[in-house]
């Protein structure tokens, strides 16, 4: 499959809800008998579409010239000698390219697959071969944020975040609702925890 087959196969794929409208490589390695193709695939959204209005703030994104939502996304190819046609595509969790070393990436590639490894989460931490997804910042979005953090040991400082992943920024962490609110959850979880 040549890449500008695959451009075509990924733009169709994401018509429903975005426009491939560049994919920018930024590395290509040969590999025993299959390529290896690093890069950044480029969106845009058109924030009116009833489709597009189910992602959460797009109406405070900031838009382009065309009145667009722009975005980009890491993304992995590879790309077999002699392709049978077959894309396997990819969505990975928590940014790690999977699909291949899943299905042993020698047989795929021996096979005549195509593998396609796209990152999705914006919140990754950097890290060594993370698929990342790029999304602009809502303008004048606030509010709570929830997330569960387990502790081994009693703690009175901890990251709002899953593990691996960029925290939200407390706008007031001196803010006395905030640290009595932490204070009674706090009371409440870990009496539900000790029965």
């Amino acid at each position: 499959m040549n890449l500008s087959r695959f451009v075509l196969l990924l733009a169709t794929a994401c018509v429903a809800r975005a426009a491939l409208v560049r994919l920018e490589v930024t590395s290509r390695t040969n590999v025993a008998g299959y390529e290896r193709i690093v890069g950044r695939a480029h969106f845009a959204v058109d924030p009116a579409l009833p489709v597009n209005r189910a992602v959460t703030d797009i109406d405070r994104a900031p838009r382009n010239a065309a009145g667009l939502v722009e975005f980009s996304a890491d993304v992995l190819l590879l790309r077999p000698g002699k392709s049978n046609g077959t894309l396997l595509l990819d969505i990975p969790n928590r940014g790690g390219a999977r699909a291949a070393s899943a299905f042993d990436e020698k047989f795929l590639m021996e096979q005549g697959y195509t593998v396609a490894e796209v990152g999705w989460q914006f919140d990754l931490l950097d890290g060594e071969n993370l698929l990342r997804l790029y999304v602009p910042e809502a303008r004048g979005v606030r509010g709570l944020v929830r997330a569960e953090i387990l502790v081994n040991a009693r703690a009175t400082r901890h990251s709002v975040a899953e593990a691996n992943h960029r925290p939200y920024l407390v706008l007031n962490p001196d803010d006395p609702a905030l640290k009595d609110a932490l204070r009674a959850l706090g009371e409440k979880v870990l009496s539900k925890r000790a029965r």
